[in-house]
């Protein structure tokens, strides 16, 4: 059966050869647009996580200045005590983990449990709470909020003095 198309002598397919260059071009293309995506995409999360510890540093530093000056509804007695609430009630705003899973995002530097070195093993996003002096009113410490935002490298953005150090294990402490 003719449909009546009519191919010309001189026209001719691509060759295997053509066909496999282009879709090679569009490979190495694809490939970089991925790790371009990935490097963004890491950036956004640590991003999200240090503006997640700015703002929190910053609730934190006005709650320490109303326990001073007893504007705010608790009284602290020690910096632990204010870093218990500070993490229960930061863990049920629903904060979410921009590298995401379910575990909680803020810890108790002091009360989280340790790994056989004695160190806090964190998660890419979670934010680990800690003062200086524990058992100090919460105006003589320094409260520090530590952030891990990388998931290969350990945990080394943090506020305080000075401004970018490795998170530190701080001392455990249950009690004041």
């Amino acid at each position: 059966m003719n449909l009546g198309i009519q191919i010309p002598k001189n026209v001719r397919g691509f060759s295997l050869i053509e066909l496999l260059v282009v879709v090679a071009i569009i490979g190495i293309l694809a490939s970089i647009g991925t790790v371009g995506y990935q490097t963004y995409i890491n950036g956004a999360r640590a991003a999200s996580a240090g503006e997640e510890r700015e703002r929190r540093a910053d609730k934190i530093n006005n709650d320490v200045v109303g326990n001073q000056t007893g504007v705010t509804g608790t009284a602290w007695t020690t910096c632990l005590a204010m870093v218990t609430d500070q993490v229960t009630e930061f863990n049920a705003t629903n904060a979410s983990n921009p590298y995401g899973g379910t575990d909680p995002i803020f810890l108790n530097g002091h009360t989280e449990s340790r790994n056989a070195s004695n160190t806090i093993d964190l998660l890419a996003g979670q934010q680990l709470i800690m003062c200086s002096r524990p058992c100090a009113a919460p105006e003589a410490a320094e409260v520090r909020v530590c952030t891990c935002n990388d998931e290969t490298n350990g945990c080394t953005s943090s506020t305080g003095t000075p401004p970018a150090v490795a998170c530190p294990t701080p001392v455990s402490v249950s009690s004041c």
